[in-house]
């Protein structure tokens, strides 16, 4: 059976996001769209029928930087710093963190 033991810390997590952040494929490109697709629903829900550009445009810029601001924050929120325990051996593997665990065959 083999059993690796490891924890990380808040920092580490945020050094992963950011990393993740600026891929060229990375996690920007789902903050634009959330953005972009954020500033659409606040516009048409305006009932104004008409489309003005510029209101696009700050709306979708400001919608991005919010995503950008508050996604980072989640994982911080639900971070756990307690050690996890994955243990793999020819009946499966099982991991605990903290008191709870699980395990598969």
């Amino acid at each position: 059976m083999y059993s690796l033991r490891y924890s990380s810390t808040r920092r580490e997590v945020w050094r992963w996001y950011w990393r993740a952040w600026a891929r060229p494929a990375g996690l920007w490109q789902y903050h634009v769209t959330i953005g972009v697709t954020a500033a659409v629903a606040i516009l048409s829900a305006g009932g104004d029928t008409s489309f003005r550009l510029g209101s696009f445009a700050v709306a979708a810029l400001l919608c991005t930087f919010l995503c950008a601001v508050v996604f980072p924050l989640w994982p911080q929120l639900k971070f756990k710093s307690a050690e996890r325990l994955l243990e793999i051996g020819e009946a499966g593997c099982s991991t605990t963190v903290g008191k709870v665990s699980g395990s598969r065959s």
